[in-house]
């Protein structure tokens, strides 16, 4: 990057630090702007469902961007954005209740509905109460926060010394019904894409999810669809769905951050599935699937490219395959562990996820397979406030008595809130991989959670990677636009093994730095905008003395 580059960019992060406090809201960042009052005499939702209690009317309200009740947001400008807004439809979130009028009362529907608004990107916050009992008959108010959603996308990123720019619109709640259309141009180290995305989560007024992508690459092309009816909620008891999708692309191949290999990819994808479960029972779900899936992978020369010295097996996977989940119903409603300023739902209880496939020759396939796709994960509350996350994934082929593209992941995460409101934030990762196929690599670098480092700086057969956060929430609210926040951290990694390439291996690689967090909580965008600071201390003496790293992630 050009030094004045640099200094425009470190300008911008000294401005974000230098907002004065007349500008910024004193109230603490735990605090959530939507609220219902509660009445007093309306028993606790136990009680009621206790008392065989029935639901009644159901008032839906749909807050606005501004809260023109409130006089730090009572201006000119907050005024006209929520006129130019057009507001979430009722219907829209009353198709997405789990309970409607006449129901007996639930008490676990009011939060599983509420993490269910709280999933669109047009909502930031939704809470459901109780307000109302006479006669054994509660009456719920349903409260949404809508956001901004209408959203000109131009951004510059940079992590691991490489820069990567977005350019586009996206709506994601279309006229207030829910539906998302977006166009963004998105160049990156790998390709430029010119992307067209749509949308609709309840089609034709139902839980079916309709989603088309059409992306023009600089490297190729790339259209895909998916019609799915989900497991929408806990105690849903079938889902249906088809999707297809088509890929023509450069893979390139990583050594020390540089690009030594290249080749043409073509992918062609075709998926039918349909499960089965008996609902919620004892607190877990349990759900069975089954279908067909079918996967053409051809490889080739890149015109105009690097000249492969290996290049991938065609491979053509036709198999039939079953499989299995087990949900349990506990989760954790907190503000301020991975998103400033948001409600954030947390899955604590036992999630696994397990699919078994059977490719052969006699459907189409090129080889006989056995294919192996599987997670499971669980959080631990400790004490004082402590989170504790465990969780791992395997994915392989078994063929000819041996496994190909064998992959084994396991991690931790740690959380321990600390001086006052802020927190305490970790994590271990290991992966080990088998016989990867040719166009996959095991990379760890600069986008991979090696913030001192050049992206895919590293690549072998095993790989693990240690980061140590200290996360601060401030009390700014700049405008009340973004939450603001600050980080210092540690990363420390390394890969074992050479991967088919032969790439270096340089041990074990740490990095410190520091940086600043903005969390825009009236955007549709949902996320964290990062400027991170790094500092390798280990690695070849070719490259830069720190990294500058700017971007948007969906995480703290």
């Amino acid at each position: 990057m050009h030094v004045v580059e640099k200094v425009f960019q470190v300008a911008i992060i000294l401005l974000c630090v230098a907002l004065p406090p007349a500008v910024a809201s004193a109230a603490p960042p735990m605090q959530p702007d939507l609220q219902i009052p509660i009445a007093s005499e309306v028993p606790a939702d136990e009680v009621l469902e206790a008392n065989g209690a029935v639901i009644g009317v159901i008032t839906i309200r749909v807050d606005d961007v501004f809260n023109l009740d409130d006089p730090r947001e009572d201006n000119a400008v907050y005024r006209l954005t929520n006129v130019l807004h057009v507001k979430t439809h009722q219907t829209v979130v009353e198709r997405q209740l789990l309970f409607k009028s006449g129901d007996p009362f639930v008490a676990r529907l009011l939060p599983e509905s509420e993490r269910i608004l709280r999933g669109n990107e047009y909502v930031s916050d939704a809470r459901i109460r109780a307000v109302r009992y006479e006669n054994n008959t509660v009456d719920i108010v349903v409260a949404v926060h809508d956001v901004w959603t209408l959203t000109p996308t131009l951004s510059i990123s940079q992590s691991g010394g490489t820069q990567s720019r977005r350019i586009g619109v996206r709506d994601t709640n279309i006229g207030g019904t829910g539906r998302a259309l977006s166009f963004i141009q998105h160049s990156t180290v790998d390709r430029t894409t010119s992307q067209l995305e749509y949308l609709d989560p309840l089609l034709f007024a139902t839980r079916t999810r309709l989603a088309l992508d059409f992306s023009e690459n600089t490297d190729g092309t790339t259209h895909g669809f998916s019609l799915l009816r989900p497991f929408y909620a806990l105690d849903s008891t079938w889902s249906a769905g088809v999707s297809g999708k088509q890929d023509d692309r450069v893979d390139p191949i990583y050594d020390l951050g540089d690009i030594v290999e290249e080749f043409q990819h073509r992918e062609d994808q075709f998926e039918v599935s349909g499960g089965w479960s008996p609902g919620l029972v004892d607190a877990a779900t349990q759900r069975w699937s089954v279908g067909y899936r079918y996967e053409v992978d051809e490889f080739a020369p890149a015109e105009n490219r690097l000249v492969p010295t290996l290049l991938p097996d065609n491979r053509r996977l036709s198999y039939l395959w079953v499989g299995f989940e087990r949900i349990t119903d506990r989760y954790k409603t907190t503000i301020n562990q991975n998103i400033m300023g948001r409600t954030e739902d947390i899955a604590m209880g036992q999630q696994l996820h397990l699919k078994l496939g059977y490719a052969n020759p006699v459907i189409g396939a090129d080889r006989q397979s056995l294919i192996v796709n599987g997670d499971a994960g669980e959080g631990f509350e400790l004490s004082d406030g402590r989170l504790l996350f465990l969780g791992g994934a395997l994915s392989g082929r078994r063929e000819a008595s041996a496994w190909h593209n064998a992959r084994l992941d396991t991690g931790l995460q740690f959380y321990q809130p600390d001086f006052g409101h802020h927190m305490f934030y970790a994590s271990v990762d290991a992966t080990a991989v088998y016989r990867l196929d040719l166009e996959n690599q095991l990379l760890l670098g600069g986008d991979s959670g090696l913030r001192g480092y050049p992206l895919r700086y590293q690549s072998g057969e095993e790989r693990a990677l240690v980061t140590l956060e200290q996360r601060y929430y401030t009390n700014w609210y700049p405008l009340r636009l973004a939450r603001v926040g600050a980080a210092v951290f540690f990363d420390g990694g390394r890969v074992w093994d050479r991967d088919a390439f032969n790439s270096q291996n340089l041990g074990w690689l740490r990095d410190v730095g520091f940086g600043l967090r903005l969390s825009l909580t009236r955007s549709g965008l949902g996320s964290v905008g990062h400027i991170d600071f790094a500092f390798p201390l280990d690695g070849d003496p070719s490259i830069d003395p720190f990294q500058l790293l700017v971007g948007v992630q969906s995480t703290f």
